[in-house]
């Protein structure tokens, strides 16, 4: 059985025998209280004590579970309740009201509550629970003044009360201002990725020998930037790398016109026939209305003083929602003959997806060289991983899978067989279908089977189309950057000292002629845009630990002031 210690945890130092009847009660309370915060959850704090507390019972819960003694102090807790109501119907001020500070709440009231303490659900009791604890709190702070007028203490010194007072929230709400900077200053100058990219290849096909020039340039001038933004005598390693990007620049210009050129043959073939499959795509239309109310609720609360209020509160409520799918027999016709005239220009078209296994193989081969560290060869293979999925490399094998099976016009693939044999039976394109939808659900009704097989069959060919138009526009767009890229390394490579910020303009330079090459890569230093939002993410993360931080802080003082 556990003992109970005679220096009681509240009031240190005070036996429970030499406690008045109220000190008394404000320990049975605060034992009440303990045991219930270290054994329900942290939701559960959060909801009766607030979220001040119910982190300090998680640091304190987390604290015994690391040390092996929560068991034990849950067990000592229980022993300490048990004691704490046998002292206090002991007591023979129990019986009178006028030691009481509550004057009217007795020990037997003051038992029920703690009694149905952990019971509250509804928002009603969890508001008069709060104004308990709150009301515990102020009496627990008054008898503690009390008690501390008795015993002999040290007052605490100007310092400590100004730090106290003063220094500390002051660096509580400095902290995510400082956090903010650094991450803004950091992010600037965040390192880049600069894998060893071949400066020759073997590769024949335009796109991947184009991918493996702007990835030079790109990685070349990262390297660059890391050079040129670290202290001592890098400027020279620097100032090698940009000597390095002009000879890859005038590659990835030669390049880029090679790769134009080879995906040249499959542009106004692909745009013809997308144009076809848009138009069958379009002869379905699906709208989509919602009716509801707003539903209206009030409630009746009654606050720590006794007074009540009517609480009123809206929200939305879906009753239905109304489809309507439309078919164009029409549209969908000259459609699907625009798109047999159209097939017959991709007749002879080859779709030889470029092979890039050469390349991935001489990339690879430099993190087997001893001088290759393992982050340098962590780069590589995600450089590996980057080119395999660049659009350069895969627009033609994407093109093939969307195209190729309408090549031949005596055979077409069977969902175009299946939409032209059942165009004109209602059941599968009915001119209007409508549908109600009582659940107001995502996916709780079933489309039209023509309009599923429609767009089935229309989308991965505009998909197809809409990549390879965006490889184009962006092969074109990469030109004016390579120019203003050379102008950038020849005006650093003549200055003395470069400052920060135009090392910082080289880098978004790079940045940008990489998303033109990877619209959808991850190896892509931050660019000014995300610079600010990560800034801006920081800020709001840091202003919320110093929120916390606060909170914890002032249940910290007022822990002390009950002291």
């Amino acid at each position: 059985m556990v003992q109970r210690s005679t220096d009681h945890d509240t009031f240190t130092g005070t036996a429970l025998a030499q406690m008045t009847l109220a000190q008394k009660l404000c320990e049975l309370r605060e034992d009440r209280f303990e045991i219930t915060g270290l054994t329900q959850s942290f939701v559960d704090n959060v909801r009766v004590f607030g979220l001040g507390r119910a982190l300090l019972f998680a640091a304190r819960r987390a604290r015994l579970v690391a040390t092996r003694t929560l068991p034990a102090r849950i067990e000592s807790l229980r022993a300490q309740i048990d004691h704490d109501i046998a002292a206090i119907h002991d007591d023979p001020a129990a019986s009178s009201a006028q030691e009481h500070q509550r004057g009217r709440r007795y020990v037997a009231e003051v038992q029920e509550v703690l009694q149905r303490f952990g019971e509250a659900s509804t928002p009603h009791e969890l508001a008069l629970l709060r104004a308990y604890l709150q009301e515990h709190q102020l009496e627990l702070a008054h008898e503690r003044a009390l008690l501390d007028r008795t015993r002999a203490s040290t007052p605490p010194s100007d310092a400590e009360i100004l730090a106290r007072k003063a220094l500390i929230p002051v660096a509580i709400v400095l902290a995510p201002i400082a956090i903010t900077i650094a991450e803004h200053r950091l992010t600037k100058t965040w390192p880049r990725p600069a894998p060893l990219v071949p400066e020759r290849t073997a590769a024949t096909h335009g796109a991947v020998r184009a991918a493996h020039a702007l990835y030079g340039v790109v990685f070349t001038g990262y390297a660059a930037v890391n050079a040129g933004l670290a202290r001592g005598d890098r400027l020279t390693v620097a100032r090698q790398r940009l000597q390095q990007m002009q000879p890859r620049i005038t590659d990835a210009t030669q390049a880029i016109g090679d790769a134009a050129r080879a995906l040249q043959p499959y542009v106004e073939p692909s745009r013809a026939v997308a144009s076809a499959a848009s138009r069958v795509d379009s002869s379905w239309t699906h709208e989509r209305t919602e009716q509801g109310r707003t539903e209206r609720t009030c409630r009746t609360e009654r606050d720590s003083h006794g007074q009540t209020r009517e609480v009123c509160s809206s929200r939305y409520v879906c009753e239905r929602q109304d489809h309507v799918w439309r078919f164009s027999d029409h549209v969908a016709l000259t459609g699907l003959q625009q798109l047999d005239v159209e097939r017959r220009s991709l007749a002879g078209l080859a779709f030889d997806a470029p092979d890039a296994s050469a390349l991935e193989a001489e990339i690879l081969r430099a993190t087997s060289e001893p001088t290759a560290s393992a982050q340098g060869a962590r780069a590589q293979h995600e450089l590996v991983r980057d080119l395999r999925s660049s659009p350069l490399v895969t627009v033609v094998g994407e093109l093939g899978a969307a195209l190729a099976p309408y090549q031949r016009t005596d055979a077409p693939p069977q969902r175009l067989q299946w939409i032209q044999r059942e165009m004109s039976n209602p059941g599968a394109f009915p001119a209007e279908t409508r549908l109600v939808d009582r659940r107001c659900m995502p996916g709780s009704v079933r489309d039209p089977q023509g309009f599923t097989e429609v767009r089935a069959f229309a989308r991965p060919i505009v998909d197809a189309d809409a990549e390879l138009q965006l490889v184009v526009q962006n092969l074109a767009r990469s030109r004016p950057i390579l120019t203003a890229l050379e102008t950038q390394a020849r005006a650093l490579r003549e200055r003395s000292e470069p400052t920060e910020e135009q090392w910082i303009a080289l880098s978004d330079a790079c940045t940008a002629l990489y998303r033109l090459a990877h619209p959808r890569g991850s190896m892509a230093a931050p660019d000014a845009g995300q610079r600010v939002w990560r800034t801006a993410v920081v800020a709001a993360v840091s202003t919320l630990c110093a929120v916390i931080a606060l909170l914890l802080w002032r249940e910290r003082e007022k822990k002390r002031a009950w002291r």
